[in-house]
């Protein structure tokens, strides 16, 4: 593996470039930068250093016997010494310029051979060989046996003739007459790993039909295969496949170098394609190059890999990482804009998961394919009425994200029978955010005007003749209020509620952005910690929990909502506290836990988690 490696200034200058010196690089070199910056040349530039290191090892080792055999002379014959001394003068003037050549590479294996560059170029119009009807047996063996080596284009012009070979191999694993020979079961085993990597990245693999004439017919998803028929993008994960399937060994300890591999293929199949080249096939030695303007995939390298190209001039990104991501986003602006789109991205899947728990078994009808829609979990009213509207307080609404998911269950069940209520604390919300939550409120069309159901305040809920809610929701809102006002808070909302109603309480039990809601800064709780704040186990009633455990919602019976006192409180934030330590304590753990952004963000999480829940707990007499 490369660890160092310079391109002087008589390489890059010919091909517009700046001098420059990589250190410290790592089985994965991501070369960033926009369009146009130098990328490629770069990536040329290190094809050629590789190929000039090879070529001046060879000629040292030439240089160094053609000495040896000088010295020999001289030894025999010391008057022919003058005669020879421009030869062994002008030798070694050669080994000089040669070994300076091969100061431009370093490598962490010092009795590692030359370098070895494998440039991966893909041909979307290649040629992917002849028609096996209509070539001999040794033509295709000959063919299919040609992969090996040789990269992206000989893996493409075999594909015709390896894939009849699969599926021969499998007609004759099945045939009487051929299954039992020896010389098949190779063969065989060949077989089904193709097939298996095939499968990862296509989802089908090869089979055989027989035609009239009794003719092996290769198959793929259920019909002739023709790699005409396939996409490029389909093609191209066709010839990885047999680039990562048959040409392993060729591949061990090479240096891969891959020019913006996204313009082909979805960046998570490119990142999936990096991680079986890294972990399964390079071996130690081995080494991937990457040119690449896809935020995927510089995301998946991570920081130590990348070095920014912009200009001609190539450099370790570092603390640079915020101009390489604004180069590739346009600025700034692109940057606060995907952030939104994902934070964005993050609140609707919350509230739309919100929403599905509000609503009962079958009111909402799944609309086929919708992995959301088929997710409803059970009602929190599963004794409800149905031709009665489910009465719903949305507590801290916010921009009304919630009513925004219902609208959606709304709009593809029209059988879905409720009404919805915002209720913001004047305090704490801006007279834009009313504005959004009002504007999501008329897109329910309930009876009356969408300033009916924006609530600033709970009172009108309990003046008489009014009926009472039957859920009142708290997505994302508990942990944003300090400790200190949970109790008059549940005991507002037990006001309101149906005698049979329920407090929902969502929560992201790892939220994706750190915050600091107030200064007490946010509690979250989880099932064994609202046990012991609202002072029972048949308190606290799971109503769903989706993602791995990530988001969950759990619903409180209004007769439990005043047994919450400070000191049940208490309880509950030391149990927080003490569940933080644990995990902690785990993701410190390195015999459990490898090192990644995930882990870390837990782990930032949960400190953040622990100094809360500390804090909160000088607040009570007892401490």
């Amino acid at each position: 593996m490369i660890t160092e490696i310079s391109f002087p200034k008589e390489l890059t200058d010919p091909v517009g470039l700046q001098p420059a010196t990589l250190k410290d690089l790592g089985q994965l070199v991501i070369l960033a930068g926009p369009n146009g910056a130098g990328k490629s040349r770069y990536l040329r530039l290190i094809e050629s250093t590789g190929d000039a290191v090879s070529k001046a090892t060879t000629e040292i080792q030439s240089l160094n016997q053609r000495k040896q055999t000088i010295d020999s002379l001289i030894k025999q014959d010391h008057a022919i010494k003058p005669v020879l001394d421009a030869n062994l003068k002008e030798i070694q003037e050669q080994l000089a310029r040669f070994k300076e050549t091969l100061n431009n590479i370093k490598t962490a294996n010092k009795n590692q051979h030359p370098p070895r560059f494998i440039h991966l170029r893909y041909n979307a119009n290649g040629n992917t060989g002849h028609d096996p009807l209509s070539s001999s047996p040794s033509s295709i063996d000959s063919t299919a046996a040609s992969n090996r080596r040789g990269g992206f284009e000989q893996a493409q012009q075999s594909i015709n003739a390896y894939a009849h070979e699969i599926a021969r191999t499998i007609y004759d694993s099945e045939h009487p007459r051929t299954r039992n020979l020896p010389e098949l079961q190779a063969g065989l085993s060949d077989t089904q790993q193709f097939n298996k990597t095939l499968n990862s990245l296509l989802q089908s693999e090869i089979t055989f039909s027989l035609n009239n004439q009794r003719r092996i017919i290769t198959q793929f998803r259920g019909r002739p295969f023709d790699p005409a028929e396939l996409s490029k993008g389909e093609l191209l994960l066709f010839v990885w496949a047999i680039l990562l399937h048959r040409q392993r060994e060729w591949l061990r300890g090479a240096y891969l170098l891959l020019d913006e591999p996204e313009n082909h293929l979805h960046p998570d199949v490119c990142i999936r394609t990096l991680k079986a080249l890294q972990n399964d096939i390079l071996g130690p030695d081995g080494q991937i190059w990457v040119a690449t303007h896809s935020i995927p995939l510089i995301a998946y390298a991570k920081l130590d890999a990348i070095h920014f190209v912009d200009n001609g001039r190539i450099e370790y990104a570092g603390n640079k990482i915020e101009l390489v991501l604004n180069r590739l986003l346009g600025g700034q602006d692109g940057r606060d804009q995907l952030r939104t789109l994902m934070a964005d991205a993050d609140e609707l899947a919350f509230e739309t998961f919100a929403a599905q728990c509000l609503l009962p078994p079958g009111v909402a009808e799944p609309s086929s394919g919708d992995p959301q829609m088929q997710q409803i979990t059970n009602a929190v009213r599963s004794t409800k009425v149905l031709d009665e509207p489910l009465r719903i307080l949305d507590f801290a609404a916010g921009q009304g994200r919630l009513a925004s998911a219902l609208e959606e269950i709304k709009r593809t069940s029209p059988s879905s029978n409720f009404l919805y209520y915002a209720f913001h604390e004047p305090a704490f919300a801006s007279e834009n955010e009313l504005r959004e939550c009002q504007r999501q409120i008329a897109g329910l069309n309930q009876p009356g005007s969408p300033s009916d159901y924006l609530l600033k305040t709970l009172d009108h809920l309990t003046l008489p003749g009014s009926k009472p809610i039957d859920v009142v929701t708290m997505c994302n809102v508990l942990h944003e209020i300090p400790v200190r006002n949970w109790i008059r808070h549940f005991r507002d909302i037990h006001k309101v509620l149906a005698d049979d109603g329920y407090l929902l309480i969502v929560e992201d039990q790892l939220p994706s952005v750190g915050e600091l809601p107030h200064e007490g800064g946010y509690i979250i709780m989880d099932e064994l910690a609202l046990k012991h704040l609202f002072g029972s186990q048949d308190a606290v009633r799971t109503v769903s929990i989706e993602r791995d455990g990530r988001l969950t919602a759990f619903g409180i019976a209004r007769n439990h909502l005043l047994k919450a006192t400070t000191q049940t409180l208490e309880k509950a934030i030391l149990q927080v506290k003490s569940h933080a330590l644990s995990q902690l304590r785990q993701i410190r753990d390195t015999r459990m836990n490898g090192r990644s952004m995930r882990v870390g963000r837990k782990h930032a999480h949960f400190t953040m988690l622990y100094a809360n829940a500390h804090l909160a707990s000088e607040e009570f007499p007892s401490n």
